[in-house]
């Protein structure tokens, strides 16, 4: 119905890919990698559907695919923990002193789970490394904005939906002080509306 091509999603099965066969990422870089496989290479597939292939498309799929991503490692590092997983680049690790031994939630939970997971065992040095990751996510978020212009821009309605929900989101997640070790921050249904009026 679309004429999509096949490329993007080979991408994303490549991406689904490395989760299998890869538990961390050395550098931003190598992260971004990854990101552009399965958020990234999402947008653009979407963005075939919606109809907007020229122009910025790309840079803005590849933009919002960044922030959407780097907003859900920051959301489900402990649970991707407690699989073997640290999506957070090693070296951002080192630059804030949080320790990787066999899982990034050996440091902060003291070898212990969230059973026993209390707000006031977050070391501030995890907090600053989130803020940081944070801080990057908007700065895609704010590119990718920069980017949607033109007459297509009427067609990204579901995209800027999509982005300010996963904005929001991220919003919450900070104000709580990254406290995503007990059950998983969502936005409520008047968040979501809030979001979709913005």
């Amino acid at each position: 119905t679309f004429s999509m091509g096949k490329e993007n999603l080979l991408l994303i099965l490549e991406g689904v890919g490395m989760d299998a066969r890869k538990k961390e990422y050395a550098s931003f870089e190598e992260l971004k990698h990854y990101m552009y496989r399965v958020a990234s290479a999402v947008g653009l597939a979407c963005l075939e559907i919606i109809g907007w292939r020229g122009g910025n498309a790309a840079a803005y799929a590849q933009q919002i695919g960044y922030a959407v991503q780097l907003t859900n490692i920051i959301r489900d590092v402990f649970e991707d923990a407690a699989l073997g997983r640290v999506y957070l680049p090693l070296n951002d690790l080192k630059r804030f002193g949080v320790e990787r031994s066999d899982t990034i939630t050996r440091t902060v939970l003291n070898s212990e789970w969230v059973v026993s997971f209390n707000n006031s065992l977050y070391p501030d040095n995890f907090v600053e490394l989130m803020r940081f990751e944070a801080a990057r996510a908007r700065e895609f978020y704010s590119g990718a904005r920069g980017l949607a212009a033109g007459p297509e821009k009427k067609n990204l309605l579901s995209a800027f939906i999509m982005a300010q929900v996963y904005s929001d989101l991220l919003d919450k997640i900070e104000a709580r002080g990254f406290a995503t070790a007990g059950p998983r921050i969502r936005l409520n249904g008047f968040e979501k509306f809030r979001a979709v009026y913005r």
